[in-house]
């Protein structure tokens, strides 16, 4: 049980958990002990009140009294765990349990033996003392030294009261119950600290591998775009498009509305993908201009394909005007015709070249799945993306991508980055 912490705080967290749980469970053991103790005394075999009633009032009053100390001490060890309180509970305890039970004996219904179950509830809050520090062993070691002290205690009240003492199933099972629970954090444990090194590596590489890919994106970047759109589900929606698939753009300002563009500390950009109508009460004239006036290149988007706004936006300087309803695509071979990009030189994922001939030699052997990652790496795909998609282990996608690079080094292509296991993609045929 390692709670999904670091291994350096997991054994303490849990080990505190446990060790709390089991105070406070004692607690109120000793309560119902304690509750028990005086129902059974304050009423006469009859139901009415007596001299022999009065002395078990006396008796129960008595057996309360010896549970005080041993609920205090636990109250104190449940909110400071040291050495020295777990010493002192035990000490309290066994003592407050041999008053208790030979206070029990003597003086409440006449019983043959010490196996019984009120006499047991003192007991099981020894067993779950807890104590201190940190380990299944030191867990074991508290809680057997509590269940030999109870036995031990109520061994010699049964001496003194005259019982033949009984061991009770019941606490035998508690302390069965609480060692196998010690036991079973400390596996668990012990398998979260031989796997939590593989998965903070592994999440280290991703978080690596996301950051390499995000500076190749930026690195390959030829324009700085903004998009201005008040739908929020569509400016996502782009972004997200962009980010992946269209690498010579980088998308620094994705802004719901006019102002939020404007006072960007990214504005003005070198492109301004804007929607026509927004719910701001500034024309679409004065939004162009503005942008223009600022050193942007203007394309216009519109739901509808009307030409009073088409001719207002294409008069005021955008360099295109064109309707949501066509793909995304579309829209950015618009903007690198309008920037002046050859698309041949910066491709997106979904405008890649078509196989081009290589030599037969120097194309690596792929295995189906090495075949299949490649293509989903260059899709834009992280190595997490692609074990989810293929139902393999991260650490098996990573292999596989290592093994392509190492096939396409050995042929002399280049591959150590994303963009280059993109060209090599394109050129055999993956993609197509």
């Amino acid at each position: 049980m390692s709670l999904g912490l670091p291994s350096h705080i997991g054994p303490v967290a849990v080990s505190s958990a446990i060790a709390h749980a089991a105070h406070w469970m004692g607690l109120v053991l000793i309560t119902a002990g304690a509750i028990v103790t005086l129902v059974n005394g304050i009423t006469s075999p009859s139901g009415t009140l007596s001299m022999l009633a009065a002395l078990a009032a006396l008796a129960a009053l008595a057996a309360l009294v010896a549970l005080v100390p041993m609920g205090v001490l636990l109250v104190l060890l449940a909110h400071r765990r040291t050495v020295t309180l777990s010493i002192a509970y035990l000490a309290v305890g066994a003592t407050s349990t041999f008053v208790y039970t030979w206070v029990y004996l003597l003086h409440g219904p006449a019983h043959p033996s010490t196996d019984l179950l009120v006499v047991s509830l003192p007991k099981i809050a020894l067993v779950l003392v807890g104590g201190a520090g940190v380990g299944a062993a030191v867990g074991v070691l508290w809680t057997t030294l509590g269940f030999l002290l109870g036995e031990l205690a109520v061994l010699s009240a049964g001496l003194v009261a005259g019982v033949a003492y009984v061991p009770d199933v019941i606490s035998l099972c508690a302390y069965l119950f609480v060692v196998a629970v010690l036991l079973f954090s400390a596996f668990t444990r012990r398998t979260a600290r031989i796997e939590q090194p593989t998965l903070h590596r592994a999440m280290r590489e991703e978080q690596d591998d996301e950051v390499r890919h995000e500076l190749e994106i930026r690195a390959a970047a030829q324009v700085h775009d903004a998009l201005l759109d008040d739908h929020e589900l569509l400016l996502d929606s782009m972004s997200s498009w962009i980010s992946r698939n269209a690498v010579e753009f980088d998308l620094v300002v994705s802004a719901k509305s006019w102002s939020e563009l404007i006072r960007s500390t990214a504005f003005p950009t070198d492109l301004v993908l804007m929607d026509v109508q927004l719910a701001e009460p500034i024309s679409i004239e004065s939004r162009v201009r503005t942008c223009c006036a600022a050193g942007s290149t203007v394309v216009v988007l519109s739901a509808l394909d009307l030409a009073e706004p088409r001719a207002r936006a294409v008069e005021a300087g955008a360099a295109a005007y064109l309707v949501k309803t066509a793909p995304m695509t579309e829209v950015m071979a618009t903007a690198r015709r309008v920037m002046g990009l050859d698309a041949a030189t910066a491709p997106s994922l979904e405008e890649r070249p078509r196989a081009i001939p290589i030599d037969p030699e120097r194309r690596p052997r792929l295995s189906v799945a090495e075949a299949e990652v490649l293509t989903l790496y260059s899709r834009g795909l992280s190595t997490a993306q692609i074990a989810e998609t293929m139902n393999v282990k991260f650490e098996t996608a990573k292999t596989y991508l290592r093994r392509i690079r190492e096939k396409y080094g050995r042929a002399g292509r280049a591959s150590s980055r994303r963009a280059d296991l993109i060209r090599r993609a394109a050129e055999d045929g993956y993609l197509d």
